[in-house]
């Protein structure tokens, strides 16, 4: 089945206190907010997609005076630069007087091909290739300055191209991620760089290759383009950014950060727009809100849209029903012109006219064909141009309209198979999970003054359907306006993909720790590990006994198991978090404050604690339960100081906490032991410095702090992994961190 490992689609609209601040690489300068990045001339190469090429077209000149050497006969004349701020530029096709077929090109925009010589041609491939450069010239009037730019015209059976072959590189770091970037002309018109025709890529997944266009591997994993806009917001690393400026020869970028909420652009609110269909109705964007939508430009004159046409057509009709709407909005004004097509050829979309506004914002270069898929809120979630990108229109609509499914029973087998419990603690607090043997999240929903704050996801996207449905049915109301993922674990984040609509927060490194393992060589493990664990779990629940507690347990988990494997095979977009922070981040929802303290080290890089004063409420993922001690492993990067630090924030000072919420349905955490698991570390880590800064050794410090003396709360909890004290290895573990301070 068809996966899409990074989906553009997955980022939505950010919600930033202050941006974060931004790691300096020796090409890159920052400056009052703004990012400057150095780029770097490089050229394409002979082999592998020709990118930026187009067809020249050698006809004869007619009247025209053409100055050339008296030996060249039978001249040819083909346009290689056209456009208006620039001198045009031509080349030459002739017999020179050997009568052999030659090619030679204006370098210097004079006109005059006396100075000029043919083009030597070099075979790579099916192909010959020759390089030049021309000195790109301004028209009367522009402000363009002169520059000499590498061009290439390549020869391809009875087809003949031109293109500029120099392109642009550069870095951008963020935080800890460092991006290449690359930038070049969109086609052999475009030799001076700026907004409108420079394509602008990102290597958004920095797996050292950049996508310039949706591929379809053998594997029959799609992957996507890495496209962003030079004039329009971008998401990267969960952070706005626009550019601010780019030079016309292509040294210097510069980004700024961007407030904006609606743009065209992916992870953005599309602009609202109405337009008359060819009866004069009037069709408003707005009015589809609760719909997945695809948006298609396209043209009568148009071959490759008539040549997708029929595959549009196909897909419309897929997916026909109240969750999905169309709109084709044609480049043709006039009713009658599309008419007269649609006799011979209909389209299965709502057919709108032309209207000027909505192509200036949507496609002011005229791109035919053009599509756009918008999810139910209105957020663009993918950008298709040309006909390349078919199935990945296919995979993302289906994955949005089997996500977030808004009608009727959800799909999947869970949906069928586990139940759904539902608790309140508060009119305010609500917990869903699926299940009652095996083990699922209990996901928290909060119903606030500004919006519905959601914790957590399941693994089954399907159980995350019906979750939302409850927690909107139960608080009589669908603005759900954050997602916050308590750490970045697969079993938590999986179901992001049913809140898109929803800014979805998470510590900063969760978004490395998504990636990795739910795309590429990550997902695939965790493909294989859930098709080896539903066999097993199928033969055991076989060999126990019927209506035992085993048998129900191994039963829930090949339910759970089965339908994650198919919904992580179909239409499965990994959705990450467009807010990120570091340390601590705090949600003012008018009626109640929602606390975020970074935790992280211990189990992930990224867990959180979340804590809501207002109802006493703590969710704190999956830190140690109430049945063990907590347990500090001697190689994880924690930072002890600091996770007792933001801990503190919550169990100091006298805050009242009524609730401490496990993510995991097996797992409980009563109010005494979070406390004492915290007075436990921080005895530990404040008694053993001090020894340490006293010349105490190791052994001291275990004679000095023992359970059944010091820490008798835990003593009828778990205190040993294996044959391993985890009383004497949080000893040794905080005392390697002390001697190396």
């Amino acid at each position: 089945m068809n996966k899409i490992p990074y989906a553009l689609s997955a980022l939505v609209l950010l919600l930033m206190a202050s941006l974060p601040i931004l790691g300096i690489n020796p090409a890159q300068l920052q400056t009052s907010g703004q990012i400057t990045v150095a780029l770097d001339k490089k050229m394409l190469s002979n082999s592998g997609p020709l990118y930026g090429m187009t067809n020249i077209f050698f006809e004869d000149p007619g009247a025209a005076t053409i100055l050339r050497p008296a030996g060249w006969k039978d001249v040819k004349l083909a346009q290689i630069i056209g456009a208006p701020a620039l001198k045009p530029v031509n080349a030459l096709r002739y017999h020179d007087e050997s009568g052999a077929v030659q090619i030679a090109v204006d370098t210097d925009s004079d006109g005059d091909w006396n100075d000029e010589k043919p083009l030597l041609f070099q075979k790579s491939g099916d192909s010959t290739f020759a390089d030049f450069s021309i000195r790109v010239v301004a028209s009367e009037g522009s402000q363009a300055s002169p520059a000499e730019v590498a061009y290439q015209i390549i020869q391809s059976g009875s087809y003949i191209y031109a293109r500029i072959r120099e392109y642009r590189t550069g870095t951008l770091q963020i935080g800890d991620a460092i991006y290449a970037l690359l930038l070049r002309p969109q086609d052999r018109d475009a030799p001076i760089y700026g907004p409108g025709r420079t394509v602008f890529f990102v290597d958004l997944d920095r797996n050292g290759e950049i996508a310039q266009y949706w591929e379809e591997r053998k594997s029959g994993e799609l992957v996507p383009a890495e496209q962003v806009s030079l004039t329009q917001p971008f998401l990267l690393a969960g952070r706005k950014f626009v550019v601010e400026s780019l030079d016309a020869a292509g040294t210097r970028l510069v980004l700024k950060p961007s407030s904006a909420d609606t743009a065209v652009s992916p992870g953005f609110i599309a602009p609202f727009f109405e337009a008359p269909d060819l009866e004069g109705r009037i069709h408003r964007l707005r009015d589809l809100r609760g719909r997945v939508v695809l948006l298609e430009f396209w043209s009568v004159d148009c071959p490759w849209a008539d040549t997708v046409r029929p595959l549009i057509n196909a897909l419309a009709e897929k997916f026909k029903g109240p969750d999905f709407a169309t709109l084709s909005i044609a480049r043709e004004k006039e009713p009658s012109i599309l008419r007269e097509y649609l006799k011979t050829k209909p389209k299965s979309t709502t057919v709108l006219g032309r209207d000027d506004n909505v192509w200036k914002t949507y496609n002011p270069e005229g791109m035919s064909p053009l599509a756009f898929v918008l999810d139910r809120s209105g957020v663009i979630r993918l950008i298709a141009p040309g006909a390349r990108s078919l199935k990945a229109l296919e995979a993302v609509i289906a994955g949005l309209i089997a996500s977030q499914e808004s009608t009727g029973e959800p799909t999947g087998r869970s949906g069928d198979e586990l139940p759904l419990h539902i608790t309140k603690s508060s009119d305010k607090v609500l917990f869903a999970w699926v299940g009652d043997a095996m083990q699922t999240i209990r996901v928290i929903a909060l119903s606030t003054a500004r919006g519905v704050v959601v914790i957590d996801t399941n693994l089954i996207r399907s159980a995350d359907v019906r979750i939302r449905q409850a927690i909107e049915k139960e608080f009589s109301r669908k603005d759900i306006k954050y997602l916050i993922n308590t750490h970045s674990h697969h079993d938590h984040t999986a179901g992001n993909q049913v809140y898109a609509d929803a800014t979805i927060i998470a510590q900063e490194t969760a978004f490395e720790g998504m990636k990795s393992e739910l795309t590429g060589e990550g997902l695939g493990k965790l493909l294989e590990m859930f098709k080896a664990d539903a066999q097993g779990w199928a033969a055991r629940k076989d060999k126990a006994a019927p209506d035992s507690g085993e048998y129900h347990f191994f039963r829930e988990g090949v339910v759970l198991l089965k339908t994650t494997l198919e919904e992580l095979q179909t239409g499965f977009i990994p959705t990450y978090p467009s807010v990120l922070f570091d340390k601590s981040m705090t949600l003012d929802m008018g009626d109640m404050i929602v606390e975020l303290y970074a935790v992280g080290g211990t189990h992930t890089t990224s867990d959180i604690m979340v804590f809501v004063p207002e109802e006493g409420l703590v969710a704190v993922g999956d830190v140690t339960p109430d049945q063990m001690l907590p347990y500090l492993a001697k190689k994880a990067p924690w930072d002890l100081g600091f996770i007792l630090e933001n801990w503190g924030r919550i169990v100091e000072g006298g805050r009242e906490i009524k609730h401490v919420n496990m993510a995991h349905t097996d797992m409980k955490l009563g109010v005494e032991t979070f406390k004492q698991q915290y007075r436990y570390l921080k005895t530990l880590w404040d008694g053993l410095r001090e020894l340490r800064s006293h010349g105490a050794t190791l052994a001291d410090a275990k004679q000095k702090y023992t359970i059944e003396r010091d820490f008798p709360y835990f003593k009828d909890r778990r205190l040993a992994i294996r044959d391993m004290s985890i009383h004497d290895n949080n000893v040794e573990a905080i005392w390697e961190r002390t001697v190396k301070k």
